[in-house]
């Protein structure tokens, strides 16, 4: 599917391998940055009136390795299937050209396969068609081709196939085909064969769009039969008004248009009242194919509180009725006095063993510097024989295969860096983040703190559900964080994969690049931040949330962590503790989740005793002193005793 946000530029390699299936085609063992990044084309340019560009890839991001095989010329093909569905979709129409991404060797510096040679077939034993085109020298560059022969698409195809081959260079075993990286169910979105004596045509071919993402390749399809409509991807399930206020829920499309898409409306009726949201986009979106595009449902000032079933109709694309299949949507649209703020949860899972996971660690360090307000939190564990000093936690959240991996919310796994890879930002995973904090939620969420003793600190955390459940299974989980973990010895130093990487990253990463300060294979001395230091009450606490909550009725529940007990290893600053609390239902996903800086720890003056008389005193979460604090979470002082405490 085509996204509205540009691609990263560069593949997620993880420490585990992957198995192809092919001795031909092995994944890239390190990042491979695009020279093009500030200007990359993508599939979805403006053409003429009548015709849109196909292509499952999502632009040009890194590659797949092809092996030089020696004992003669080794061509190798690369083509994707266009399906049944599509074939009747756009019969009687003519694929007129197409368009192909260089490859690039391992420093990306040249491209030395001079051609290629385009193919379309409805048999996949031969070539029905055959063009020799001349590919650019340059990595990432797109190449465009006029077909000499268009291609008139009947409908009737029992199957249609579009591709290029190119002959590989012998002696050349760093060699990338393009790809986008982004995984995909559909098997024919990106397929492989080879061919020894580069002649004659691949006995098999082997899928690689599940493994490791589409073929950065495209047609152009134009005629008087391009399909125009468009259909609903994603609208939340529940949408939360504020009593009084007019609003907006951000929601997402899919559309097929031979011309740029300039606004779409959407049509429902809430509390009596018909209504249309008419959403203009900032800039026209170019023609494509199913292109994922994000906008924005309007909703009118409610003078009531109520809750209502709503259907949502995709009316129009630029002013014209659209008549497409899935152009009708549910959701419960609720009005409620304090609506909720969707924070996500991105959990790290990295360690000192993992010569890759640095970038997580960059990752982390650039949300930490550029949205402190992102709730984050980093998993360490044992791995490639190595012992990681900061490993507490024996069961985890969330299974994963490989190192480093980000799970967001605990039901989408990405890399902790390039996140899926659909954000043109210098660290793409935030844009990921930042989409799934636009999903609406149903759950408030706040947790404060206060110190029971100099080791004892407990944890409130106080829920509420806009509107209400009857016999459903919740549960507060938490986490407790640390900032400023060093350390020295053999089981603190961190493997580092990109030291011999040209520093084109982030500051945070770069420092691990070569000519950095960390740009070695082993570095000792960093400082750690997020790190989870506890295991208590991280999947959830039974019964911390009752099985029956009014709408908008808050609950709260309490757990105490115990200082004493975390690892003797660790060398905690307890005025550098976070504590996280999250709704969780009853699989493990996340719902919401909040946070809880703790800096008011006062040493052994917590354990005294306290004056009674002593006077009180509030300052707010900025140290400034309030002298008549209300609705809001304040820091109480009263002697040598500081507390956390919600006022109402």
């Amino acid at each position: 599917m085509k996204k509205e946000f540009l691609l990263s530029m560069a593949l997620a390699a993880t420490c585990s391998a992957f198995a192809a299936g092919v001795s031909d085609l092995v994944s890239s063992e390190r990042f491979v940055a695009s020279p093009m990044s500030p200007a990359v084309k993508t599939f979805s340019q403006t053409r003429a009136n009548e015709s849109i560009e196909f292509s499952y890839a999502n632009g040009a991001a890194s590659g797949l390795k092809l092996n030089g095989m020696t004992g003669g010329v080794s061509r190798a093909y690369m083509l994707f299937e266009l399906k049944p569905e599509d074939i009747k979709r756009f019969a009687g129409n003519q694929v007129t050209s197409f368009t192909v991404v260089s490859p690039f060797k391992d420093n990306t510096s040249l491209n030395s396969i001079p051609s290629g040679r385009f193919f379309y077939t409805t048999d996949l034993t031969k070539e029905e068609y055959t063009q020799e085109f001349s590919l650019s020298e340059i990595p990432f560059e797109f190449n465009e081709i006029e077909i000499d022969t268009p291609y008139t698409i009947t409908g009737e195809e029992p199957s249609l196939y579009f591709g290029y081959s190119v002959v590989v260079p012998q002696k050349d075993d760093m060699y990338y085909l393009v790809i986008d990286g982004v995984k995909t169910s559909y098997e024919g979105a990106g397929m492989f064969g080879s061919s020894q004596d580069g002649t004659t045509f691949p006995e098999e071919f082997y899928s690689f769009a599940s493994a490791y993402g589409a073929l950065s390749m495209a047609i152009t399809i134009a005629g008087d039969n391009i399909p125009k409509n468009a259909s609903f991807n994603f609208v939340p399930s529940a949408m939360c008004i504020p009593l009084g206020e007019a609003t907006s829920v951000p929601i997402s499309i899919l559309a097929t248009n031979g011309s740029p898409i300039e606004s779409v409306d959407v049509d429902y009726t809430l509390n009596g009242e018909p209504q249309t949201s008419h959403y203009v986009f900032p800039t026209p979106v170019p023609s494509g194919y199913n292109m994922l595009l994000n906008l924005a449902i309007e909703f009118p000032a409610q003078t009531s509180k109520f809750q209502e079933d709503v259907q949502f109709t995709l009316a129009k694309v630029n002013g014209e009725e659209n008549v497409a299949e899935g152009n009708t949507a549910s959701a419960t649209v609720v009005v409620v006095n304090e609506v909720p703020v969707h924070q996500t949860l991105y959990e790290e899972y990295t360690s000192l063993g993992c010569g890759f996971c640095t970038r997580g660690f960059a990752a982390l360090e650039y949300i930490r510097e550029n949205y402190p307000d992102f709730v984050t939190a980093s998993f360490h564990t044992n791995y490639n024989g190595v012992t990681d000093a900061m490993k507490t936690v024996t069961s985890f959240p969330t299974n994963v295969s490989s190192f480093p991996s980000a799970v967001l919310n605990r039901n989408s796994i990405v890399d902790p860096y390039f996140g899926t890879q659909q954000y043109n930002l210098e660290v793409p995973v935030v844009g990921d983040i930042l989409m799934a904090n636009l999903v609406p939620t149903v759950w408030n969420v706040k947790v404060s703190h206060v110190w029971e003793s100099d080791s004892l600190l407990t944890a409130t955390a106080e829920v509420a559900n806009v509107m209400g459940f009857t016999n459903k299974t919740y549960r507060v989980a938490y986490l407790l964080v640390a900032d400023g973990i060093t350390g020295s010895g053999r089981n603190w130093i961190q493997s580092n994969y990109y030291n011999t990487d040209a520093p084109i990253y982030v500051p945070q990463l770069n420092q691990f690049c070569r000519g950095g300060v960390y740009g070695k294979t082993s570095v000792a001395g960093l400082v750690f931040n997020d790190v989870v230091i506890s295991d208590n009450g991280i999947k959830g606490v039974s019964g911390s949330i009752p099985t029956n909550l009014e709408a908008e009725e808050w609950a709260s529940h309490s757990l105490t962590f115990d200082l004493s007990k975390i690892k003797s290893t660790l060398t905690i600053d307890k005025n550098k503790l976070r504590v996280i609390a999250a709704v969780v239902d009853s699989r493990g996903n996340v719902l919401n989740c909040a946070k809880d800086e703790i800096n008011d720890y006062v040493g052994a003056g917590v354990d005294g005793i306290v004056d009674e008389n002593a006077p009180v005193e509030y300052y707010n979460l900025n140290g400034q002193k309030v002298s008549d604090p209300s609705n809001g979470i304040f820091i109480r002082r009263q002697g040598n005793t500081t507390t956390k405490v919600i006022i109402r």
